[in-house]
């Protein structure tokens, strides 16, 4: 006597909980269930139980009034042609169906809400990297000024300018990787609060988190290029400086 129960029933019934024993009661006869699983999706609370246990509570009277049928293959084509036929074929009989809902219709509705919503995130980190770099450039422009003497005082020993010029980009370099550091450590726990934050907002059930193994990895090279390439220029200022008048 396993049940699932959709997980807009668990937010209105806070008491069920997943693996609980509870006694389900239809016209007045009840029996011993088991919360087997939870199915996430739109809608009321619902309670998915096996057609045997509703025919021994209801005496056979036929009181189920939903099916959900599972097809080989999940294409758009093949679950629109199914579904339509299954309307048709069900014209002659006693059923009365309301409606036959495609779960790719469900699919594009979530991706409707979710693509808005991650067009502005990805604005939001968009806009915070382009701050970022600029307050990179404009630290290492601060950095350069500031030591316009030692520049001076290593030309003047004969300091060569690629040299001088990976001292920053080696500074600029090491900024990155702290920083592409810090965010690896952090993301894990804003994405997890994001995704769930944005699971209960839509379908009242937190979605799950799932990071992609090459996204950490692939992120290092983009922070150093992001953190090297503001300072390029102030790096190309310093390089110009006379070592006689930096002396001064």
């Amino acid at each position: 006597n396993q049940v699932a129960v959709s997980q807009k029933l668990l937010t209105d019934q806070p008491d069920i909980k997943l693996g609980g024993h509870y006694r389900m009661t239809i016209a007045g006869q009840s029996a011993e269930v088991v919360v087997a699983g939870v199915i996430r999706e739109f809608g009321p609370g619902v309670v998915y139980a096996p057609s045997a246990l509703i025919d021994g509570l209801t005496g056979g009277q036929g009181r189920s009034n939903l099916m959900l049928a599972s097809l080989a293959s999940g294409s758009y084509y093949d679950v629109s042609k199914a579904a339509a036929e299954m309307e048709q074929s069900l014209l002659t009989t006693s059923w009365q169906i309301r409606q036959a809902t495609p779960t790719h219709m469900l699919e594009a509705i979530v991706r409707a809400h979710l693509d808005g919503l991650a067009k502005l995130l990805l604005g939001i980190a968009g806009f915070s990297l382009f701050v970022g770099a600029l307050g990179l450039a404009a630290s290492i422009s601060v950095s350069v000024v500031g030591r316009f003497r030692e520049i001076g005082v290593l030309k003047a020993v004969g300091a060569r300018a690629p040299a001088i010029a990976a001292l920053f980009i080696w500074e600029a370099v090491f900024i990155g990787v702290i920083g592409w550091a810090m965010a690896v450590a952090a993301a894990p726990w804003l994405s997890r609060a994001a995704t769930a934050g944005l699971g209960e907002l839509i379908i009242q059930f937190p979605f799950d988190d799932r990071a992609e193994a090459w996204g950490a990895p692939a992120a290092r090279p983009v922070a150093v290029v992001i953190a090297v390439l503001p300072s390029l220029l102030p790096i190309r200022t310093a390089l110009r400086a006379n070592a006689h008048r930096s002396l001064r």
